[in-house]
């Protein structure tokens, strides 16, 4: 029986940064090998992404102003591999998040729009894992500033 990996994602956190027309999230995210024995092989990733982030906005996207047609997601490289415990951080920046009418939103029966954020190690399944279920991290953004219209 093979000793396999298990990535996942020990933390991760967002920051925005506004902007005129648009905002950018800032994740700062670790993915660990927890696996006691496998060491993660992630020269076999496809195109070296070790970790990837996406966004969406909880009431939906009829509530962004000015929604992108294709949102900007952020990708990561890494290290060739990680052994048994070691971890890996790395920031993750998405650009051109639009802003959100909250008030539109609000009004519309979503009290607690925010922006969520998923953050996954591995996202082109390149490694064979203990448990592929577990590679995901959800992480939120009350509206701020950045999103008032």
């Amino acid at each position: 029986m093979a000793l396999l990996p298990d990535l996942i994602i020990t933390s991760a956190s967002v920051t925005p940064k506004c902007d005129s027309g648009t905002w950018t999230a800032n994740i700062n995210a670790t993915v660990k090998n927890q696996s006691p024995h496998g060491t993660a092989d992630l020269s076999k990733v496809v195109w070296q992404i070790v970790l990837a982030a996406d966004w969406w906005f909880t009431a939906g996207q009829g509530f962004l102003e000015n929604p992108p047609t294709k949102p900007v997601n952020s990708q990561a490289g890494g290290p060739m591999a990680l052994k048994p415990g070691e971890s890996w951080t790395r920031m993750l920046s998405i650009t051109g998040i639009p802003k959100a009418n909250v008030v539109k939103a609000q009004k519309a029966g979503h009290p607690t729009a925010q922006f969520g954020f998923g953050v996954t190690a591995d996202p082109t399944n390149g490694v064979a894992e203990a448990n592929e279920n577990n590679n995901k991290k959800l992480i939120y953004l009350p509206v701020t500033t950045c999103s008032q219209p």
